[in-house]
C-alpha cells in the first residue's frame, strides 16, 4: 500500500522537474520595439604631452611667450575630444576642450596653444572621458617653468634661480655676489 500513495506523489515530482525543460525548448514570444544590440568593446588608449617652442633641461620659456602642447593620442578614434588643464604653481589657470585629429597610422593628435604672462612652474594634464567608442584616460606633462627674461642686478626669486640654473648646465660659473652683478660675474669655465 506504500507504493501506491508514493506513486502520485513521484509523478508530481516529475512533472515539476520536466517543465523547466519544456518552457526552455518553447520558442519565445515575438518581441516590438528596437533590437538589443551588444554594447560595442571600448578602446583603450594612451596619451602623451609634449611642450612645443621651450628649451633647456628643466623645460623652461620666456613669460609673455605663447607655447604648444601637443598631445599624441593611440589609437586614433573618430569624433573623440580631450580636456586639457593648465595648472601653475599647483592652481588651475586655464581649462580647454579640444577635437583629436587622425595623423594616419592609428595614431591622434591636438595641439593646443598657451600663454602665461606671470613665472611659474607650469603643468597640462589631459583628461579623455570615457565615450562608448573609447575608454577613459588621462595624462600629464612635464612641468615647465615660465620665467621673466629682465631681471635686474641684485635680483633674486623663481626666475633668477631658473636662469642659474640653465646657465650652470652651460657650465658658467659664478661667483658668491653673482646675485648683485648677474651679467659682469658670469664666465665660462672648461668643459
Amino acid at each position: 500500500m506504500t507504493s501506491t500513495r508514493a506513486l502520485p506523489a513521484l509523478l508530481t515530482c516529475l512533472a515539476c522537474l520536466a517543465l523547466p525543460a519544456v518552457a526552455a525548448s518553447a520558442e519565445p514570444a515575438p518581441t516590438t520595439g528596437t533590437p538589443v544590440t551588444p554594447p560595442a568593446v571600448q578602446a583603450a588608449g594612451k596619451l602623451k604631452l609634449v611642450f612645443q617652442h621651450v628649451g633647456g633641461d628643466p623645460l623652461f620659456a620666456p613669460a609673455g611667450k605663447r607655447v604648444v602642447i601637443r598631445g599624441i593620442v593611440i589609437p586614433y578614434v573618430p569624433n573623440q575630444s580631450v580636456k586639457v588643464s593648465f595648472y601653475r604653481e599647483g592652481q588651475k589657470v586655464e581649462v580647454k576642450t579640444v577635437a583629436v585629429q587622425a595623423v594616419g597610422n592609428g595614431a591622434g593628435q591636438f595641439h593646443l596653444g598657451f600663454l602665461s604672462r606671470d613665472a611659474g612652474r607650469v603643468i597640462a594634464r589631459a583628461t579623455h572621458y570615457a565615450t562608448p567608442e573609447q575608454a577613459a584616460f588621462i595624462a600629464r606633462s612635464r612641468a615647465l617653468a615660465f620665467v621673466h627674461t629682465n631681471v635686474a642686478s641684485g635680483s633674486h626669486g623663481f626666475s633668477v634661480r631658473v636662469m642659474q640654473s640653465e646657465l650652470a648646465g652651460l657650465h658658467f660659473a659664478s661667483t658668491a655676489s653673482s646675485t648683485k652683478r648677474p651679467a659682469a660675474r658670469w664666465s665660462r669655465t672648461a668643459s
